[in-house]
């Protein structure tokens, strides 16, 4: 099992941190608990530093440093830092990743068109991609957007061949990490356009 490493800030608790890596919410915005114990649980028994004395929903010390294991069997989040996107994509039915993931990112832009002016199609497209690398066994969250804004990697396909090529010092030091170790078995599928190929037509309604 993969886990990301995460470093907390000021009014972090487990039960946020576990929210932001995984789709927890029911259709209601309610926070199925069983899911969430699981997850805590799990962050508990990966990080070396014991936890026993923070409750779920106590504040942790700032600059904690957490393992964070993919769960399979759990929905990722969508990744967006766009509180209006966000909330639009949820609305259409885009309520985890590997909902998101089913379409290429052409297609999630012509099922939330007439797009609104608070957001446009290359920040639906960004969403798209940030969400898929987030996807990936042991990602954490700064990494999967400093791929796409700051080593300018634009879609899913462009990812193992920047990693087997070591192009920066970054890839030389990423290239020992979990989520770009084996192409086939972390991409899963083939891709397009920046996301997982769909597996129906976008105008489809959206399976749980």
């Amino acid at each position: 099992m993969a886990n990301a490493i995460h470093k907390t800030v000021a009014g972090d608790t487990l039960a946020d941190i576990s929210r932001q890596y995984y789709a927890l919410e029911g259709t209601q915005g309610v926070v199925r608990d069983v899911e969430l114990k699981k997850v805590t649980n799990a962050i508990r028994d990966a990080t070396p530093l014991l936890l026993n004395d923070f409750k779920d929903i106590d504040e942790l010390p700032p600059s904690t440093t957490l393992f964070i294991p993919t769960l399979r069997e759990l929905n990722r989040v969508v990744f967006s830092d766009h509180p209006a996107l966000l909330a639009s994509l949820k609305a259409h039915g885009f309520d985890h990743a590997r909902k998101l993931l089913r379409y290429p990112s052409d297609q999630v832009v012509e099922y939330l068109s007439p797009l609104p002016s608070d957001y446009t199609a290359d920040d639906i497209k960004r969403v798209c991609t940030v969400t898929a690398f987030f996807n990936l066994d042991g990602m954490d969250r700064y990494t999967a957007k400093y791929l796409y804004d700051t080593e300018e990697i634009t879609s899913m396909q462009e990812l193992p061949d920047r990693a087997r090529r070591r192009s920066t010092p970054f890839f030389r030091l990423l290239s020992r990490r979990p989520f770009l170790g084996h192409r086939n078995s972390q991409l899963k599928t083939t891709q397009n356009g920046g996301s997982c190929r769909p597996r129906s037509r976008c105008a489809r309604k959206l399976e749980n």
